[in-house]
């Protein structure tokens, strides 16, 4: 999947799916991300699925960032997203 991570009015951050085999077009970050100690936290809608995770964002390197989360039906999933220059 590509990604698209711009800043924007609704949540200050918009991450829109831009190439893969499914979910084109559609918006990943469900709320406004909040700061809490070194990560971000909101709900984030998985690439693949659509599903809805609180997630935890990290920024794991100058062009890196990692997630991880759980939907509210208990399923939790994990990821790492690299800037493609």
């Amino acid at each position: 999947y590509t990604i698209e991570v711009v800043r924007c009015e609704a949540t200050g951050v918009c991450a829109t799916v831009t190439a893969g085999p499914s979910n084109v077009g559609m918006e990943m970050i469900k709320s406004k991300p909040m700061q809490k100690d070194y990560a971000f936290v909101g709900k984030v809608a998985h690439p693949v699925t659509g599903e809805i995770y609180d997630s935890k964002i990290i920024m794991a390197g100058s062009n890196s960032w990692h997630l991880n989360g759980c939907t509210s039906s208990g399923a939790c999933a994990s990821g790492d997203f690299i800037r493609v220059k």
